[in-house]
């Protein structure tokens, strides 16, 4: 019997080391059609959106080199054999989170330039695109994949959080993450001023959402130092993640990806029902013929 190959592409450390076991808990060892699935080990690429995206300008070269990489394991595979799914990840980051669809546009304008740049025929062109169709997605974070550990204090604990320090967060909603803790303002106060005297000036960053630094500094006053490939690798791989707190409208981004694998293992969504982000799962009476790839 066949093997069906999922390949995630990643922009961070963490997601290198942790989001395989984090996901593949909450999905069967098998598609709906019978067929074993392999989690291929992800590979990671330097990180595309760690500036500002104008949608004026063309894509830049690490979304050039993210997209070239999908698209090469779409139609080669690393190992001579296309993954049957790949789930490209990146995080938001606080120069885009006021404007996701920038980075969808931008990933988009990338693919579509790699695609061109190879010259194919008329006809395996065509083969191409629908197998990009079928088979690649990109998938967002807000504003990274530390947000969703918030959702979980024993996550926290096991990142190095004392049980005596509580998180103070202005939303119920990790992908809304913003810290209100006035402990941290100093901080981020300070973090902000600086980057609005930068030449150019950054006006859009706002440090109170950076959970990454704020989880840092959470584990800083318990007395630790956190390591993102150990603590937090550790805390990710183990989330609960159907149990993060969420109504039907929260945790859009991380349900779109479970959306998008449940659709490829044929079962329901993990995380149960509530909307997807419409930039990364649209709703399903869009014509996916007039898409790129699978979600976008």
């Amino acid at each position: 019997m066949a093997v069906k190959r999922i390949r995630f592409i990643v922009t961070g450390d963490l997601e290198r080391a942790a989001i395989v076991p984090s996901v593949r808990r909450f999905l069967p060892a098998q598609t709906w059609g019978g067929e074993p699935v392999e989690w291929m080990k992800p590979q990671k690429l330097h990180g595309a959106t760690t500036h500002r995206l104008d949608p004026t300008r063309p894509p830049s070269q690490p979304m050039r080199q993210l997209a070239r990489a999908a698209l090469a394991e779409v139609q080669y595979g690393a190992q001579g054999t296309p993954a049957d799914l790949v789930v490209v990840l990146d995080d938001i980051e606080l120069h885009n989170l006021d404007r996701p669809a920038a980075i969808g546009q931008h990933f988009r304008a990338a693919m579509q330039a790699e695609i061109e740049a190879r010259g194919h025929s008329a006809t395996v062109e065509a083969r191409l695109r629908d197998r990009l169709r079928e088979t690649c997605s990109l998938h967002l974070v807000p504003p990274m994949i530390e947000s969703y550990l918030f959702g979980d204090r024993a996550a926290l604990a096991v990142a190095g959080c004392a049980d005596d320090i509580a998180p103070q967060l202005a939303h119920a909603d990790v992908e809304r993450f913003e810290s209100t803790d006035e402990a941290w303002r100093p901080f981020w106060e300070q973090v902000n001023a600086a980057k609005r005297a930068e030449k150019p000036p950054k006006p859009w960053w706002r440090e109170q959402c950076h959970p990454k630094h704020y989880l840092e500094h959470l584990v800083h006053r318990s007395g630790g130092l956190y390591t993102e490939v150990l603590d937090g690798a550790r805390a990710l791989a183990a989330l609960p993640w159907p149990r993060l707190p969420a109504d039907t409208r929260s945790l859009a981004f991380a349900r779109s990806l479970f959306e998008d694998l449940a659709a490829f293992f044929g079962v329901a969504n993990p995380l149960g029902a509530g909307e997807t982000c419409p930039l990364t799962w649209p709703d399903t009476r869009v014509d996916r013929r007039s898409l790129l790839l699978r979600n976008m």
